[in-house]
């Protein structure tokens, strides 16, 4: 995960530097650091993506767990709520 301090570091550091050789050597400076930037956004894309589906999984086993315990089983479980209000009607 990039930190602040880091982006911090990374643009003073090109700020300083452009000024001192030149906006083409900046942009030198600073390509030479992109996979750097990339691999830790992408880290952290797979890191948040690796979360969304910790939580998926877990909705879905107290979705499953409250079917068993409520006593639906087969498509009324799937159903959800919605199966309960059709079924009556």
């Amino acid at each position: 995960m990039i930190h602040q301090s880091q982006m911090d570091l990374w643009a003073f550091a090109a700020c300083g530097y452009w000024q001192k050789r030149g906006w083409v050597a900046g942009l030198r400076f600073f390509s030479e650091d992109i996979p750097g930037i990339v691999g830790a956004l992408a880290k952290t894309a797979d890191d948040l993506l690796a979360g969304v589906a910790v939580s998926l999984a877990r909705f879905s086993r107290q979705v499953g767990m409250r079917a068993l315990s409520s006593g639906r089983s087969g498509k009324a479980a799937r159903r959800g709520s919605g199966g309960l209000l059709r079924n009556a009607s």
